[in-house]
């Protein structure tokens, strides 16, 4: 099954719709400057509002290891995502201390994080990532982001097959999360998956 990931909720009641459309994950963005940056407070608020079983995951860019770890051991996050260049030392330390790690992968590095992720140069912006840039073997299972919305994500599935999708501005309205978009999209990739294995029982 195909991870979805919902990244930059901004307020609470961004909650329901991702309740209704049941994604595996939810992101908060920690990137101080970024438009979608939100406090420890509000992740805080949202992770209570959110089901238990929607994994909430911070963001962060070269952020001290120290700063990382206060969501993390709070219980506002299971997962890290790393968009900077974090060195595979850190990734270790967040690891043992129990967090999944996503880290961007700018180059082919080895890296021991649970998921790499290919995204577009400017995160969120909605432009969309060079799925030719794609190595032929990633190094890790992989997530995919960078412009993704309904109505490519199914040609971003078919032909990047990917481990999972991060989607923020793809199911936005004016810089707010929408959530019939949200619905949409989640609907849309667990379609192509149940496509997918009818099509293989065949």
């Amino acid at each position: 099954m195909t991870l979805v990931k919902i990244c930059g909720l901004m307020q609470l009641s961004d909650a329901p719709a991702v309740n209704q459309a049941q994604p595996d994950f939810a992101g908060f963005i920690f990137v101080p400057g970024k438009r979608r940056q939100i406090s420890l407070v509000q992740a805080a608020q949202l992770r209570h509002a959110l089901q238990p079983q929607i994994k909430t995951a911070g963001v962060f860019v070269d952020a001290p290891l120290a700063e990382m770890l206060i969501p993390l051991q709070q219980g506002i996050i299971s997962v890290i995502q790393l968009h900077g260049h974090e060195s595979e030392s850190t990734v270790q330390a967040l690891q043992a201390a129990g967090a999944q790690v996503i880290q961007v992968q700018r180059r082919a590095t080895p890296t021991q994080a649970d998921f790499v992720l290919y995204d577009a140069a400017q995160p969120g912006s909605g432009k969309t990532f060079d799925w030719q840039q794609l190595p032929q073997q990633p190094p890790r299972p992989f997530f995919l982001a960078g412009g993704l919305n309904l109505t490519n994500v199914k040609k971003a599935l078919t032909q990047v097959q990917p481990a999972g999708v991060d989607i923020s501005s793809g199911v936005e309205t004016a810089g707010l999360k929408d959530p019939a978009k949200i619905a949409a999209f989640v609907q849309a990739v667990r379609q192509f998956d149940s496509e997918v294995q009818r099509y293989a029982k065949n």
